[in-house]
């Protein structure tokens, strides 16, 4: 395609998305039309982790860092696609400056997935989650992510069913992240402005639950989380270890 001139302008782009998924072989067999792309195209790789990309790669490469998207701007856009006002800000402090990241979630909850409802239900179930109750809470979780996989699908085809099933599971872990990342704020500097703005009661009872240094330890260990789903471990026993080690003061290890 890319040595296919355009018939409809003067140029012609390609995007790839995600490029930090492709593997050694397939970042070889672009360097050639990396290296020596024809005059009328230009090809942008999208990365979120650059460590990921070959040397080689990167060198041909010109590398343009964008910044954080301002908040506000977020809240507008969101409100514009007919989210509510307190939707969106919730989704654009959630998003943390990523536009894309915001609109998709938006997308999910117009397509009455009852995302925004279940983040809500989330973050109260883990502010009184007691070590009996971890397993029931990963199967629900477990649940809601195949809900999610499944709308999210019909929004996306485009997209392998595995990349979307990782989303999912990856939006419920960073909700998770969320709600103790404000916890320990709240504990450190008794700051007002917290991502879980709409249940402040529940990220209080976390914050007594967990001192600042429990909530960092079961930040990295929801971080690790992300990494194995990343992996394709199973999703049972991800949000079972997950909401386990949540459920606890000390961390438990996996051999």
């Amino acid at each position: 395609k890319v040595s296919t001139r355009p018939t409809m302008s003067e140029r012609k782009a390609f995007i790839l998305s995600e490029a930090e998924k492709l593997n050694a072989a397939s970042q070889n067999s672009l360097l050639k039309v990396l290296e020596e792309p024809p005059e009328y195209c230009c090809i942008i790789l999208l990365c979120t982790r650059l460590e990921k990309l070959l040397p080689t790669t990167k060198s041909r490469c010109q590398i343009i860092r964008f910044t954080s998207i301002a908040e506000d701007r977020i809240i507008e856009e969101l409100k514009e696609m007919g989210v509510k006002q307190k939707h969106a800000q919730y989704w654009a402090n959630l998003a943390q400056g990523s536009l894309g990241l915001a609109c998709q979630w938006a997308k999910l909850e117009l397509a009455d997935t009852n995302l925004y409802e279940t983040k809500k239900e989330l973050i109260s179930s883990l502010s009184t989650c007691e070590f009996a109750d971890a397993l029931n809470l990963a199967q629900w979780l477990s649940d809601e992510s195949k809900k999610i996989a499944a709308a999210w699908t019909n929004l996306d085809e485009a997209t392998s069913k595995t990349d979307i099933n990782r989303k999912a599971q990856k939006t419920l872990v960073q909700i998770i992240i969320s709600a103790l990342h404000d916890a320990m704020k709240l504990n450190l500097a008794g700051t007002k402005r917290v991502i879980n703005f709409d249940q402040k009661e529940q990220i209080k009872n976390l914050a007594k639950r967990f001192d600042p240094e429990q909530s960092a330890e079961k930040i990295a260990d929801s971080y690790k989380t992300l990494r194995w789903i990343e992996s394709s471990v199973n999703e049972k026993l991800i949000f079972e270890q997950l909401l386990l080690n949540l459920a606890t003061f000390d961390t438990i290890e996996v051999s």
